[in-house]
């Protein structure tokens, strides 16, 4: 064959012709076909960093100057949740790191020890399958491009404008890219990121000394590395959805499971240090609780009939005594991103074994004896105990006269107890000379409880947070420690605005 020969056999494409075609890019993975509710879907198992490169969110965020928003098929993104998912990430990326260390026989450094307890290492952890569409394809993708290779895999190959447009997931996916953005900053610059500028973890008392060990940059290197080319995910895709259909099927897969219930949630989650207190130190072989059980069923919105039939016997519903944990140790209501740190042992042992021996705690019939059946009075001590210990208002002296004086049973609980009425009644300096002082003014004061005209025991109402804060306000006269410091800035803050009411009506 002839040069002039070969070159006649060469195709020849003009400019127009590729951008007809389009530039084809594809990516090997295993492949499969199947059929969801009939329709078909492709399957297929991606690195985390592969699948970023190959997908988009149809969120607000894509919209342009003029457009009609018709393409929008997700909510808008919640940055604060995706960071959670990050730390999550982080936690399971950590834990695959240790075990690669040790199969692989290196020693564990003590510092990712360290990291994994401030974290809370989890028995397990797993991403659930992302759920995707390719738009720019026929129905059911017949016009997709497949090729197979001789060991019988299949590649999908895509081109440049058919990218999988994230329907459920898009959480996950922006989880990981601050994962890896911050791994990335850390590892360049040789120090932990603060918190203010997108950091997601700074071990404990490094505030003043940021800068990464050698040990620290070769976990951090580790997880990065992980991160990169080890993390992979399930993906199922949709072929040549509509955006009605792709909004239909978000809507479905985000609104039609049933939720867990959050006492069921406590229990079976392992990781968070909240949880782990709870059955170590509680349901464990310390009881500190002693025979008081513990009943996932039910919450704090369970509704009073429900709630009132699991709390006679002198149960205590799991989710009432994660949120007074979580109060005790972090001031918080909510478990969720509270570090290993923040619990303190010693401090939880004592002071649920002082609570426990409060008269008729947790015997059947103990929610007409005494106001610690209702979980509200337990959060208030909970909450006290915490702004002794670890708030601003700290003072181990303070501390000290609670928990002694609930070891002793200074404090009345029994539902006779006038002192838990003084917000119903009007001669209240007459019956506790000073505790004026201590009260939260009528005039701002959310509602508080009912007296039960049949067993004439106080129900305290659903406003937790404000009536934990009332209760903890007596507790404070009672014992002679300081008003709460909120209560006296409010004071302050009314008495400016009565005085300058009264500025004007004189003016006038």
């Amino acid at each position: 064959m002839t040069a002039e020969q070969t070159n006649d056999t060469k195709q020849r494409l003009t400019l127009g012709d590729l951008k007809r075609t389009g530039q084809r890019t594809g990516f090997e993975a295993p492949i499969l076909t199947g059929f969801n509710m009939g329709n078909r879907t492709v399957s297929l198992v991606v690195t985390m960093e592969k699948f970023r490169e190959i997908s988009a969110i149809a969120n607000e965020a894509r919209i342009i100057p003029g457009d009609d928003h018709n393409g929008v098929a997700q909510r808008p993104l919640d940055e604060g949740h995706a960071k959670k998912i990050a730390i999550y990430i982080l936690r399971g990326l950590l834990a695959s790191v240790k075990a690669k260390f040790d199969s692989d026989g290196e020693t564990i450094p003590e510092e990712l020890e360290d990291i994994l307890i401030e974290l809370g290492e989890g028995p397990y952890q797993g991403l659930q399958p992302f759920t995707g569409n390719i738009r720019n394809c026929e129905f059911g993708g017949d016009d997709l491009e497949l090729e197979k290779k001789s060991d019988g895999l299949l590649i999908l190959r895509l081109l440049q404008g058919q990218i999988i447009m994230v329907v459920d997931g898009q959480h996950r996916r922006f989880g990981y890219n601050l994962l890896t953005d911050w791994l990335n900053d850390i590892l360049m610059t040789g120090r932990y990121t603060s918190s203010r500028k997108g950091g997601l973890y700074l071990p404990d008392g490094r505030e003043e000394t940021p800068e990464l060990t050698p040990e620290e940059l070769r976990i951090w290197g580790s997880v990065y590395e992980e991160a990169r080319a080890h993390c992979t995910v399930d993906v199922t895709v949709h072929l040549g959805l509509s955006i009605s259909q792709e909004r239909q099927l978000f809507h479905d897969l985000n609104n039609l499971g049933k939720k867990v219930e959050p006492s069921i949630a406590q229990a079976f989650d392992q990781a968070n240090p909240i949880n782990i207190f709870i059955r170590k130190w509680v349901e464990g072989e310390a009881r500190i609780l002693g025979d008081v059980r513990i009943v996932n069923e039910g919450s704090k919105k369970g509704g009073k009939k429900k709630t009132t039939e699991l709390t006679t016997d002198g149960s205590i519903i799991r989710d009432d005594l994660v949120i007074a944990n979580s109060l005790l140790f972090a001031g918080m209501t909510n478990p969720a991103g509270i570090p290993n740190s923040k619990v303190d042992q010693k401090l939880g042992e004592r002071f649920w074994r002082a609570v426990s021996r409060q008269p008729h705690f947790g015997e059947p019939g103990w929610h007409e004896k005494t106001l610690l059946a209702q979980p509200t009075m337990i959060k208030a001590l909970a909450q006290l105990a915490y702004n002794f210990a670890g708030s601003r208002e700290a003072n181990e002296e303070h501390l000290e006269t609670l928990l002694v004086a609930l070891e002793e049973g200074t404090i009345d609980f029994s539902a006779v107890n006038f002192l838990w009425r003084t917000y119903l009644i009007d001669d209240y300096e007459d019956r506790f000379a000073g505790i004026s002082e201590y009260l939260t003014p009528a005039s701002v004061r959310n509602s508080y409880a009912t007296l039960d005209p049949d067993s004439n025991v106080l129900r305290f109402t659903s406003n937790t947070r404000d009536v934990a804060r009332y209760l903890g306000d007596l507790v404070r006269w009672q014992l002679k420690l300081p008003v709460r410091p909120g209560l006296t800035q409010l004071r302050q803050k009314l008495e400016m605005e009565a005085n300058a009411s009264a500025s004007l009506t004189a003016g006038q």
